[in-house]
């Protein structure tokens, strides 16, 4: 009898290992799996030319997203997707090319939104408005952490030329 339940014992035992070896690799093996090619994550909106929004409601968004309320997220997934313009990253998923009305537009969201990095995007953005984007390997990395960046991160600014380049190859995608 004593034999019986040391069996059961073990068996109960190699069952819970086994149950939590699986869920650990499903968990380990999801993580890992879920890693896209550059490529296949690219991705370029439309821009228009006027600009129609009240407060951080939106008429006209020139993302060319539907929505009529950014949220922090939101912000921070612009600003991460135009750095991608002037910044070398071994992996860029997302491509906004950087206007002048996109830069105004988040500016003026941001200034009459409440968000809790709200200094900071205004910092960003305020000097991305001047035409200074020396900044813009650190603002990258702030906002891919504040994203929850894994990979990709910036390691320095583009030249003139890897722009160029860099706008040369994704401008099939813009619209």
């Amino acid at each position: 009898m004593e034999w019986f339940k040391l069996n059961k014992i073990l068996a109960l035992s190699v069952f819970a290992v086994f149950i939590c070896f699986s869920i650990f690799g499903y968990i380990f093996f999801d993580m890992f799996s879920a890693k896209k090619t550059v490529d296949s994550k690219i991705e370029e909106l439309p821009i228009s030319s006027e600009l129609k929004f009240q407060s951080n409601t939106i008429e006209y968004n020139p993302f060319g997203d539907q929505k009529t309320k950014l949220i922090e997220k939101d912000i921070q997934h612009y600003i991460h997707g135009m750095s991608h313009q002037k910044v070398k990253a071994e992996e860029k998923w997302v491509h906004y090319t950087i206007t002048e009305e996109r830069i105004q537009f988040l500016l003026e969201v941001v200034q009459n939104g409440d968000y809790e990095y709200k200094d900071l995007y205004l910092d960003i953005l305020t000097r991305w408005s001047k035409g200074d984007f020396s900044q813009a390997d650190k603002d990258h990395n702030v906002v891919w952490q504040l994203l929850g960046g894994s990979v990709g991160k910036a390691t320095g600014i583009l030249t003139k030329e890897e722009e160029q380049a860099y706008l040369e190859k994704y401008k099939s995608v813009r619209k």
